[in-house]
């Protein structure tokens, strides 16, 4: 049902005055029908109590004297009132004595029995009078008097359903009197409501409503009219502002939008800077990193040895530094999306340490670490950030101590279960009161100075501050000039999803697998001679055979005549992109009804909207540049698996 207020106003007024009335008349029907049940009940019992007390009265001598025939008279003198269908006189032995018919026709149907007096209840179809006899004080019988009530019922059901009709018809003619009288209320008012919308549609406020009388609606058409003669003067003001305004919101306005666009323009600009950069940049890295890794494979002396590692070092910190800068944008741009799986800590600190303790060893530094025995064997969150974290904190450790030591602990945090406390402790120079306040801050070091002597792009301590509030924890730093610092940071990580021998099995299952892809029958597509044959070199180490194209087009031709087993394509080449060779290669498949064939994208960019593009033309998967030997096995390993035979 409608709710009230949602109505309009004349249906309001009708609905009110259906219900007062017609609620005021149903408790008048109610309150008369009730009334003449009761009267009808007692009036009944009242007249059939008399009758019953003059028979019975009567009928104490033909009673005593055995007289059936004059006792049959007396009961049949019941026949003046119509009601009454049977009567009966019983000993008070119990035997009949005398009984007396209102009709021959209910004869057989009625028995004399000595029944209950159910005088006392109420609508029911047969009264039954039960009134004893008595010879001066002496019991001598019973009269039981049958009255049949549906007559009286359905007289008095009839009355009641005429009245209700007239009620009924007094109810609909009371609203009609209501509503002709209730025009004079709703008119004024419904007129109102159409000058309002009226003048809120054509923002017309030089309109006046009518007019109606001194009473309280004519006091608000009245006000009315004031609201809108002020409405319209301070409009008339406004325009005299608004026309001085104009020129110089036309003026604003043009020059916000020269800004807003500047500033797309520049943001597209820095996008494409960084995709462009990270492309330029790590193309040549993977021909570095990749070649030193393929290197250190072969039979070197020490020296050579050494040499090869500096490389392949120096390739890997100017890789760090790459990955700040873009890390960096991400950050600001609100899209580094943390990544979830199951890892140990241990081996995220041991990593940590085999890989800075070269570095800390040429600085005659010692590096070391302590695992609390309650730190988990397994949690669950992103192992890559956390050592990302771990590697910034002691490399910036490293790089500031001079002599001493650097130490890593991990510990669980108190009151938790799933949180760890680490902690990253040195003897090296320490950092200022003043300048911690701002450590976390983007280009911020410790002083001028270091940028110069130690070297850093100042973004490191930012990163690892949005990192660790990523993961839902917080960075804190405790130091003393002279003395050393202590960074300490606080991650929420899960339980492991896994068992750790399960983790351990599976690994040991892949390893057992890593020779499914030997012969497998590769198409590298890539333009970049140095990046032909490092990833030539790392596919045959892996048992692979290998064909070479330089551009999309020729691998759409070789596709086309040729089948591969996996198909490594480069997505920034001359003539044909990667994007439209595998968009056409994949167009081919669909026609000709042919297997599809695994196309892994093998970029420089790390931006997810250029993987987004990968995957939208038809790609597998995505290999970033650079990437090392087990990357690549790991790839392999994922494409070209083969099931196990039972």
């Amino acid at each position: 049902m409608i709710q009230l207020s949602h109505l309009p106003l004349h249906q309001k007024l009708r609905r009110i005055l259906f219900l007062s009335a017609g609620s005021a008349l149903l408790v008048a029907w109610l309150s008369f029908a009730i009334t003449s049940v009761v009267k009808l009940h007692e009036e009944t019992n009242q007249r059939v109590k008399t009758l019953a007390q003059v028979t019975s009265f009567n009928s104490q001598a033909a009673l005593t004297f055995d007289d059936i025939k004059e006792t049959t008279n007396v009961l049949s003198s019941l026949r003046s009132d119509p009601n009454i269908i049977y009567a009966c006189i019983i000993r008070a032995s119990g035997s009949v004595f005398a009984e007396w018919h209102q009709s021959s026709s209910t004869h057989s149907k009625t028995v004399c029995a000595d029944k209950s007096d159910n005088r006392g209840q109420w609508f029911t179809q047969r009264l039954h009078i039960k009134e004893p006899i008595y010879l001066e004080e002496e019991l001598i019988g019973y009269l039981h008097i049958d009255v049949n009530m549906m007559p009286l019922w359905l007289t008095l059901a009839m009355y009641l359903g005429g009245l209700a009709l007239l009620l009924l018809f007094a109810l609909l003619l009371a609203a009609l009197l209501g509503l002709r009288v209730g025009k004079h209320l709703t008119e004024p008012i419904l007129s109102l409501a159409t000058m309002a919308e009226v003048v809120s549609a054509q923002k017309n406020y030089s309109l006046r409503a009518m007019g109606s009388g001194t009473d309280e609606i004519g006091h608000l058409v009245d006000r009315f009219n004031e609201m809108l003669a002020n409405i319209e003067q301070r409009d008339t003001e406004l325009k005299l502002h608004r026309e001085g305004l104009e020129q110089l919101v036309v003026q604003r306005t043009r020059e916000l939008s020269i800004a807003k666009d500047a500033a797309e323009a520049a943001s597209r600009a820095k996008s494409q800077f960084l995709a462009t950069m990270s492309h330029e940049i790590r193309t040549p890295m993977n021909g570095i990193l990749g070649m030193s890794e393929l290197l250190l494979g072969t039979v070197l002396d020490a020296r050579q040895r050494r040499y090869v590692e500096t490389v392949h070092g120096s390739g890997e910190s100017l890789l760090l530094i790459i990955n700040d800068i873009l890390d960096f944008s991400k950050i600001e741009a609100g899209r580094l999306v943390l990544e979830s799986a199951d890892f140990s800590p241990r081996t995220v600190i041991q990593d940590v340490e085999s890989l800075l303790s070269e570095q800390a060893h040429r600085r005659g530094l010692v590096l070391t670490n302590r695992i609390d025995p309650d730190v988990p064997a397994m949690m669950n969150g992103d192992a890559s950030r956390l050592r990302q974290i771990l590697l910034n904190l002691v490399g910036n450790a490293l790089k500031f101590t001079e002599q001493g030591h650097v130490n890593i602990s991990v510990q669980r945090q108190k009151h938790t279960k799933s949180s760890l406390l680490f902690k990253v402790t040195d003897t090296g120079i320490g950092i200022k009161p003043e300048v911690q306040t701002q450590l976390f801050q983007p280009f911020i070091q410790a002083d001028s100075s270091h940028t110069r002597r130690f070297g850093g792009t100042g973004l490191g301590l930012a990163i690892v501050k949005q990192l660790v509030e990523l993961m839902g924890g917080s960075i804190t730093i405790q130091s003393e000039l002279g003395q050393g610092s202590c960074f300490q940071f606080v991650v929420s990580l899960q339980p492991a999803s896994e068992n750790p021998i399960e983790n351990t099995l599976s690994i040991v299952a892949q390893q057992s697998l890593r020779t499914s892809w030997q012969g497998a029958h590769i198409l590298l597509a890539e333009d970049t001679p140095t990046n032909q044959d490092v990833m030539k070199a790392m596919l045959h180490v892996l048992g692979c055979d290998v064909d070479i194209v330089a551009n999309g087009q020729q691998a759409l031709d070789v596709l086309i005549n040729s089948h591969y087993d996996l198909v490594l394509m480069d997505c920034q080449m001359p003539e044909m992109d990667g994007f439209e060779a595998t968009t056409r290669y994949r167009e081919h498949e669909k026609i000709h009804r042919l297997a599809r064939i695994p196309i892994v994208a093998v970029t420089a960019s790390v931006l997810s909207d250029e993987r987004a593009a990968c995957l939208a033309s038809g790609m597998d998967d995505v290999l970033a540049k650079p990437f090392k030997r087990k990357e690549l096995a790991a790839m392999l390993e994922r494409w070209l698996k083969k099931p196990l035979i039972k």
